[in-house]
């Protein structure tokens, strides 16, 4: 299939996820806003250890067979009941496992609760597990348009029990009956009459053809998990839940709708990118115009929205929480940069460059956990966040190198996007001036930058809109 016959279903399935993820953001949104509210900054800490436990054990589970049933370019009916097998018995090990020391967790994390909320959690695991092989498979077909919906009903759905639990009876009880039920209506909505079909009966030989590319998957993803939710393990030992607490808020507000949002347009790159894995002027041109989106789209916005975030603080999360403000802009600049790094990473990922992908997660992991040794000897909230910032850069640095030798673009345009964003840190700090100088409010300067945003997004869009058009054409066959 060449980029000309895939450009309707490229356009439909970012158009879908775009919309679905935005969607999903505002509901998560509106969910922490009132959450924060009713809850404690303790009961979050609680939640963030338990949740982050469950899900290095719910990712291994799956063992990187999901991202294999869409990157393969054919799969049999004995593979999509292999990965499936393989997944489920992973995950019976990997729960029964957790639920065993969970005691022993609580006892070492000097949180007596944290025995219950583990156990509770281990029910999601299998469930997660399971959902892997129909969203692969959706994925695959590029049918974002299900996903979506699927995904937004159980969102909703957990969301509606959660908050029905918090005003009935606030804790972090709250927050495990939202996950809890979201996974399960996950699952039930994924596993359609045609995705039960489609599982075929297991085989040795595929497990193996599976096994041949999730193995490099895996061990990446293993060490992202490790260097994602290991300062959560080391605030709470050190610190305690109160901290832990400010610290899961602040890096929720900025990492989560920047995971839903940039994890379906990333679902599309990648699967995209998976249908030409030997072409590289294919490669490359969804690789640009994935990269451009995701500069423009999430690097340059993250990099500004970083100079307001004692506003942002104080109109989401209100003002006990404020002693998240200093690490949320921190973090802020590290999402700007991961985004850059994991757009970069897609393109491997597709490719199946095992050792590049394994070797640039060994740099992430190994800078971002010198950072949080440090940060923990200091027991500053803010040198955790520093820690990212270097963990990505360095990731980025090394990526860029081993997409040059291969299916990477120009170094110029590389540059040019990363210079973008840098340039629009301190672009921020004067719109965050001039703006501070003409309101008192917070919920007022936040205003005034969302009309600045939509005034950007609509000069944008008409000047997009040309050059869009101008692209398309290039693209038709020329007649005669």
């Amino acid at each position: 299939m060449t980029l000309i016959e895939e450009q309707p279903s490229v356009v439909r399935a970012t158009a879908w996820s775009t919309s679905g993820a935005v969607a999903r953001m505002i509901l998560n949104l509106a969910g922490m806003v009132i959450l924060a509210r009713l809850v404690a900054p303790e009961s979050f800490g609680l939640f963030a250890v338990s949740s982050s436990l469950v899900l290095i054990v719910a990712y291994l589970s799956e063992i990187g067979s999901s991202w294999a049933l869409v990157q393969h370019k054919a799969i049999r009916a004995e593979h999509v009941g292999s990965a499936l097998i393989l997944a489920l018995g992973a995950a019976a090990a990997l729960s029964s496992t957790l639920a065993i020391t969970a005691g022993g967790v609580a006892r070492f994390m000097q949180m007596p609760e944290l025995q219950e909320a583990i156990l509770a959690m281990c029910l999601i695991i299998p469930v997660q597990a399971a959902s892997g092989v129909p969203r692969a498979l959706l994925r695959r077909a590029m049918n974002f348009g299900r996903l979506v919906r699927v995904d937004l009903v159980a969102a909703g759905t957990g969301l509606v029990c959660g908050l029905t639990h918090a005003l009935l009876a606030p804790s972090y009880w709250s927050l495990v009956v939202q996950a809890i039920v979201y996974q399960l209506v996950l699952a039930g909505g994924l596993w359609t009459k045609s995705a039960r079909s489609a599982v075929g009966r297991p085989s040795r030989r595929g497990c193996s053809d599976l096994f041949a590319f999730a193995r490099g998957q895996t061990l990446h993803e293993a060490m992202m998990l490790v260097s994602k939710n290991l300062d959560t393990f080391l605030i709470a030992r050190t610190l305690g839940a109160g901290p832990l607490g400010l610290y899961s808020r602040a890096f929720a507000l900025i990492f989560s709708p920047l995971g839903q949002v940039y994890t379906a347009v990333g679902s599309v790159a990648f699967s995209a990118m998976s249908r030409h894995q030997n072409e590289r002027s294919q490669i490359r041109a969804v690789h640009r115009r994935f990269l451009i989106a995701c500069i423009a789209g999430f690097s340059v916005p993250l990099m500004v929205v970083s100079s307001f975030s004692g506003e942002l603080v104080a109109v989401v999360l209100g003002e006990p929480w404020s002693g998240a403000a200093p690490l949320l802009g921190v973090l802020a600049v590290a999402a700007a940069f991961q985004v850059i790094y994991a757009n970069m990473l897609w393109v491997l990922q597709a490719t199946a460059q095992l050792q590049a992908q394994i070797r640039a997660g060994a740099l992430l992991t190994a800078v971002n956990v010198g950072g949080f040794v440090v940060a923990t000897y200091t027991q500053q909230l803010i040198h955790f966040g520093i820690a990212y910032i270097g963990g990505a850069v360095a990731a980025l640095i090394y990526v860029l190198r081993a997409l040059l030798r291969t299916n990477g673009l120009p170094f110029r345009f590389y540059a040019g996007a990363i210079g973008l964003t840098l340039i629009s840190w301190p672009v921020g700090q004067l719109l965050h001036a001039a703006l501070t100088s003409l309101y008192d409010s917070p919920l007022a300067v936040i205003a005034g930058l969302l009309g600045l945003a939509v005034l950007a997004i609509v000069l944008a869009a008409a000047s997009l809109r040309s050059h869009v058009n101008i692209f398309l054409a290039q693209l038709r066959p020329k007649e005669g």
